[in-house]
């Protein structure tokens, strides 16, 4: 099971691994289909303040998902044979408690799971304990340029999200998950692009 996803979740013809399960059941009748991947989005609690965020007002409301609802979501999931599940959100999941437990209960049920987080908050929620259990990782890089990362995301934790994908694959090696980085082009980060691709690709041995 480890790395499909690069087959089925990360392909840029993805739509036909679905389709080419589910078409013959549906021309012999069948409806009521399971979804194929879940996007989970547990909280919008930030600890980052970024400039160019689209989910500022709701960040402010602090909102999250109650433990009890989470729980409850994580087995109606299994229940299905859900394929797949995306942690994300308008918010940093990894500051949501129940996070870590959930991802090793979704592996352990044959279910691939990804992330999409700024990385700062990865080691001190236990994550890279369980870090085996994912099969991707997407990393919010505002910058690679300290005062630049600064002004963009109002923290001075760059080098969190500089040396993660290092401490993860020095942890797991062989186990570990694909780690890819997403960046959002500003006028501010602009002429730095190709600096921030040699950075993270000095950083992981070229494997971003």
């Amino acid at each position: 099971m480890k790395y499909s996803l690069c087959d089925d979740f990360l392909n840029s013809k993805k739509i036909i691994y679905p389709l080419a399960k589910y078409l013959s059941p549906y021309l012999k009748g069948k409806t009521n289909f399971t979804p194929w991947a879940v996007e989970i989005h547990p909280t919008a609690k930030c600890n980052h303040q970024c400039i160019h965020c689209s989910y500022k007002e709701r960040n402010s409301n602090r909102v999250e998902m109650p433990t009890e609802v989470f729980q409850k979501l994580i087995n109606s999931l299994i229940e299905m044979k859900i394929r797949g599940v995306y942690f994300s959100g308008g918010g940093e999941p990894c500051t949501y408690p129940e996070l870590p437990s959930a991802i090793k209960k979704l592996n352990e049920n044959g279910i691939e799971v990804a992330l999409v987080t700024n990385g700062t908050l990865f080691e001190k929620n236990g994550l890279n304990e369980i870090a085996n259990h994912i099969n991707y990782i997407a990393v919010s890089v505002p910058s690679c340029t300290k005062n630049i990362y600064e002004k963009i995301t109002g923290r001075d934790l760059m080098e969190k999200i500089i040396s993660l994908p290092k401490n993860i694959k020095s942890k797991w090696k062989n186990e570990s998950p694909i780690i890819g980085a997403r960046v959002v082009i500003t006028n501010l980060i602009a002429e730095e692009v190709p600096h921030i691709l040699n950075t993270l690709s000095k950083e992981v041995g070229g494997g971003v």
